[in-house]
């Protein structure tokens, strides 16, 4: 299996769980029960569940006015797109090598 094909089975895989915690945490919170801590929510959306985080919150309407929650997930999401921007964008990949290299000198 190439890695390519590894990276798209994590990333849909951790999108899926991530999903669901977000509507699992909802239903825990409707019925006043054990809840997902918004920590353990963070963190699946920063280790690449940010889409099925996004997708959990405007589905199931969970954690969508919830502040500093909403912040956090918002940085995540602009330091993920940043990050592929970076990644698949030659001349931005190129800047950014520039940049590194000048602030490690």
């Amino acid at each position: 299996m190439t890695t390519t094909a590894r990276v798209i089975i994590y990333l849909l895989g951790i999108n899926a769980v991530t999903f669901l915690a977000f509507g699992l945490d909802k239903y825990f919170a409707v019925k006043s029960m054990w809840r997902i801590s918004e920590a353990k929510l963070l963190f699946m959306s920063l280790i690449g569940g940010s889409g099925g985080g996004f997708a959990g919150s405007r589905l199931f309407r969970h954690k969508t006015r919830k502040e500093p929650f909403r912040s956090y997930f918002r940085a995540i999401v602009l330091f993920q797109m940043i990050g592929a921007a970076v990644y698949f964008v030659p001349p931005l990949r190129a800047l950014a090598r520039q940049l590194v290299a000048f602030l490690t000198q």
